[in-house]
């Protein structure tokens, strides 16, 4: 199997989703995970998901979703044992991810300087709400709240519904994946250079590449953007949802003329040109 990551030891102390999703990815990779968690509270998604006998059982869909194909191991990093321990596993890793607020890791003695004393060519990976600096550094975050300051909400829903977040959290989904990609590219770079890195992966920059082509409207141009709803972002009156005689939704992608023209002749069964049509309606 195409494993390139399977001599790379990662430390994974994050929790809840962008991060041990991350991880998650680089161990389909190869990458040998070892999740670090808190022996008080240990990471929230194990009392997540809807199956409560898991839940109960520290078992959470939510955690097993993306936690599974990783060693674990308990350790509390305010005391001088668990200190003692992360820096033995810190000296034979190859990547560390953490997901605290900012500044809170390095009070627990784990600044990038410390780090990179300990393993010259340590990877640290930090991802946060807002990323490292800055005036919004230090402010911690969810999914729908990233959702609701990057204005990915005033695209959706309708002008009767206002705002509506996206209903699964893709942006730690994605985020997750831009801190794995991030840690391959950083890997890869080890090769030409054999230096320790701190990469800052942030949920709000991630949700504003998510949606580059209406940031770049809104910077260059007087177009407000207004909510969507089902309407597809192309603006052709044949593509979006549209509801059948059954009461279901259809969703349709007719973008160009020539698609106009398929989806016409499929509806209609006629091999007639229906360019006439598409210049009507646009």
């Amino acid at each position: 199997m195409f494993k390139p990551l399977k001599d790379i030891t990662v430390l994974d102390l994050t929790q809840v989703l962008a991060g041990p999703f991350g991880s998650y990815q680089l161990s389909f990779l190869g990458a040998k995970i070892i999740k670090i968690e808190n022996p008080d509270e240990g990471d929230w998604a194990r009392k997540g998901g809807d199956d409560k006998e898991l839940s109960d059982n520290l078992m959470g869909t939510s955690f097993l979703v993306q936690n599974s194909n990783k060693r674990s191991i308990r350790l509390d990093l305010k005391n001088n044992t668990g200190k003692s321990i992360f820096k033995r596993l810190a000296i034979k890793a190859d990547v560390i991810i953490e997901n605290m607020t900012p500044g809170k890791f390095a009070k627990l003695g784990f600044s990038f300087d410390n780090l990179k004393k300990l393993n010259p060519k340590i990877i640290l990976c930090s991802i946060s709400a807002y990323g490292q600096n800055g005036d919004l550094g230090v402010r911690p975050a969810y999914d729908h709240v990233i959702q609701a300051a990057s204005g990915i909400m005033s695209t959706t829903g309708t002008n009767i519904t206002g705002p509506l977040k996206v209903g699964a959290p893709y942006i730690d989904y994605a985020t997750g994946l831009n801190a794995a990609f991030a840690i391959t590219a950083a890997i890869s770079n080890l090769q030409k250079d054999e230096t320790a890195q701190w990469l800052d992966v942030s949920m709000y920059d991630t949700s504003l590449m998510l949606m580059s082509s209406l940031v770049s409207t809104s910077i260059n141009s007087d177009v407000i953007l207004k909510p969507k709803g089902n309407e597809a972002w192309s603006g052709s009156p044949s593509s979006g949802c549209f509801e059948a005689s059954c009461g279901n939704l259809l969703s349709i992608a007719a973008n160009t003329e020539s698609q106009f023209n398929m989806l016409c002749k499929t509806i209609f069964e006629k091999k007639e040109n229906y360019t006439e049509k598409w210049m009507d309606i646009n």
